[in-house]
């Protein structure tokens, strides 16, 4: 009978580090170690005018997004397609992902995104394929140290991005 209690101790006792082992890897005993995403909400308002092709005719207009570790290499794009086809090939080490889907608006619409940032992105990238651009490309970019609300104004030939 003692034999069989020793023994029987000594089974359990040995099973005891498993089972709190088992219990630290699957996160019962420590907080979950992943930072929060960062929640951005943006409203996107196109002007009457947008994309105008001749007076009076406006067109629609594709709106891309991009999470960026930096804006540097962001700020010297200058070619749309390029973003669009390869943006890690284009934008570089500071890409960090593309927010699916686009967004497509017409003149005079309105829409609201909510942005769901990793917490390793610092900035917001956005580019939209106007047929005649202002500059090269109608690009910007906004910090997301601090903003949760941001405005994206679509205007005739580029972009601006507000911050709150």
């Amino acid at each position: 009978m003692i034999k069989k209690f020793k023994y029987s101790v000594f089974v359990y006792l040995s099973i005891l580090p498993l089972v709190v082992l088992q219990l630290l890897s699957c996160g019962l005993f420590h907080k979950n170690s992943k930072p929060a995403t960062k929640r951005v909400k943006m409203t996107i308002v196109a002007h009457q005018n947008l994309n105008e092709s001749e007076p009076g005719v406006g067109h629609s207009v594709q709106v891309r997004f991009f999470l960026l570790k930096n804006a540097r290499e962001f700020e010297n794009i200058f070619d749309y397609h390029a973003v669009a086809t390869d943006p890690i090939g284009t934008i570089g080490d500071d890409f960090i992902e593309e927010i699916e889907p686009p967004a497509y608006l017409l003149p005079a619409e309105k829409m609201e995104k909510i942005i769901n940032a990793s917490p390793e992105a610092e900035y917001l990238g956005v580019i939209a394929s106007y047929s005649k651009p202002y500059n090269d490309i109608a690009k910007a970019w906004a910090s997301l140290k601090k903003n949760k609300e941001l405005v994206l104004e679509l205007q005739k030939d580029r972009i601006v991005l507000q911050d709150d």
